[in-house]
């Protein structure tokens, strides 16, 4: 017995999903601030004030970052897999982009980011805005990548193209950019200000993957393919 399953997907209502949640997300970190820093402790405070952390790790942000960074890998491995079949010249394009939003979502999981800008920073002291030393080969990334992708993205339609560099400029611009405006400011982390940066940089980097994954549905609403799975008892 063959039992076809047809999933079909809605892009303006799974974007608007994501929008959302990232929202939500924000406003709830903003109300934790402000019980960090204007109210004095009560039941559950410190529970509510860890949960919903944009900067920890090990809390619903997290959680939250690498599961749309996955989608974001599993969106550009699918379209890989139609332009392989289809011979595209550019399919190789789209492989490179789907390992390097895994890796992203992997570095959110595990922090290797950090990790790595540590060891960097024990060998290189940096103060002011190159506090955190990461982001100098973080930098030199997002060049290389303008380098090698610039004629892919100009291949694209031209509303694709213009969906993939905002939301690359938005989710750049708050990973690395506002990592570099807070630098001066990490000795005074524990600051209502400080606090505000990372709301910034963190809604951004969400906003920007958002952005990125209604881009990938909107081109694979383009393909004109249908995703189908056949089960065989």
């Amino acid at each position: 017995m063959k039992t076809e399953v047809t999933f079909e997907v809605n892009r303006t209502k799974i974007s608007k999903i994501f929008l959302i949640g990232a929202v939500i997300l924000s406003l709830l970190y903003f109300i934790s601030v402000i019980f960090r820093h204007f109210t004095s402790p009560f039941l559950f405070r410190g529970v509510f004030i860890r949960l919903f952390h944009l900067g920890q790790e090990n809390n619903i942000p997290i959680w939250f970052a690498i599961f749309i960074l996955t989608v974001s890998s599993i969106l550009l491995g699918m379209i890989y897999w139609v332009k392989k079949q289809e011979g595209d010249l550019y399919q190789r394009y789209w492989l490179m982009l789907a390992i390097i939003f895994l890796a992203l979502s992997i570095d959110e999981a595990a922090s290797i980011h950090e990790e790595f800008g540590s060891i960097l920073a024990n060998r290189f002291p940096t103060s002011g805005y190159l506090y955190y030393i990461w982001v100098v080969p973080a930098l030199i990334f997002v060049f290389l990548f303008c380098l090698v992708f610039s004629r892919f993205i100009l291949h694209l339609p031209r509303r694709t193209a213009i969906l993939f560099v905002i939301s690359g400029v938005v989710y750049v611009g708050g990973a690395v950019g506002f990592e570099i405006l807070a630098a001066p400011c990490e000795d005074q982390c524990d600051t209502f200000g400080f606090s505000i940066l990372i709301l910034f940089e963190e809604t951004l980097e969400m906003l920007g993957i958002v952005a990125f994954i209604y881009a990938l549905l909107d081109y694979v609403a383009s393909l004109k393919f249908s995703l189908r799975l056949d089960f065989i008892e």
